[in-house]
């Protein structure tokens, strides 16, 4: 976290809170529940190591959790994630949705 100023380690953050924050633009997640559900909400883009996707919706970006510690492939996921206009409309498609939705 040295080398990058805009880095911070915390060891525990409040999800929503953080998803809600509109100067995120994208963050890596296992794919549970709360990790697929919580985000949907908000425009934010996910990198999930999957254990659950929305993948269908096509707002994520799906990648290898044991391909974590490969420096290059996960930069290059970021970058994937960040320059591509379709994730990023379809993120915000879907968090206009169920903001408009009525809790059942």
């Amino acid at each position: 976290a040295q080398e990058a100023p805009n880095l911070i380690l915390h060891p525990w953050v409040p999800q929503a809170d953080l998803l809600a924050d509109n100067r995120l633009t994208a963050f890596i997640t296992h794919g549970g529940a709360g990790s697929v559900n919580e985000p949907s909400s908000c425009p934010s883009l996910p990198i999930n190591s999957p254990t659950r996707s929305w993948s269908a919706v096509g707002s994520t970006l799906e990648y290898n959790k044991f391909e974590l510690g490969d420096a290059a492939k996960l930069e290059s996921a970021i970058r994937e994630l960040l320059d591509n206009e379709t994730l990023t409309k379809n993120a915000e498609r879907m968090a206009a949705i169920l903001r408009r939705r009525t809790a059942r």
